[in-house]
């Protein structure tokens, strides 16, 4: 049988297993092996980082904006922007939208997906130093900057 051949059948294999990712997929596989957390949450934050899909470091936490709702008077409700703490699902949710997670399967001799496993999302929300952007803030309405000009998007 020819290397060409061979090859072929191997990547025939892996996508008859789910092994194989999808050509299409852009997303940066994360191998998960025993005794390399570190190595796994530095890829993990490295993928959120790349995918920019609003994950911020707020101090001494991680956080995304969302709209809220809040009651105001006269019992009325309004929405306004908030920081909200990211906790475990959330980033475990982040991260397989950013990465695709790949485990070793005996059965198939293969790596196969799997799921972003929770040690890794747990290990970077505890990680307390981020190289995702700071977030120093929101606003709703139009803000003057130290040096006069309008904040206004």
């Amino acid at each position: 049988m020819s290397v060409e051949k061979e090859a072929i059948d191997l990547g025939e294999h892996r996508r008859r297993r789910g092994g194989a990712p999808p050509i299409d997929d852009p997303r940066p596989v994360i191998t998960c092996r025993r005794g390399q957390l570190r190595r796994q949450i530095d890829e993990a934050e490295a993928a959120l980082v790349k995918a920019n899909d609003g994950l911020y470091r707020y101090g001494e936490r991680l956080v995304h904006v969302e709209w809220d709702v809040i009651k105001v008077a006269g019992g009325d409700t309004s929405q306004r922007l908030a920081s909200v703490r990211s906790h475990v699902v959330n980033i475990m949710m982040r991260l397989e939208g950013a990465a695709r997670f790949e485990k070793w399967n005996v059965r198939n001799n293969d790596f196969v997906t799997c799921s972003c496993p929770e040690k890794v999302a747990r290990g970077l929300l505890d990680l307390g130093s981020w190289k995702l952007p700071p977030l120093l803030g929101v606003v709703t309405a139009p803000t003057l900057r130290p040096d006069g000009s309008v904040i206004d998007k």
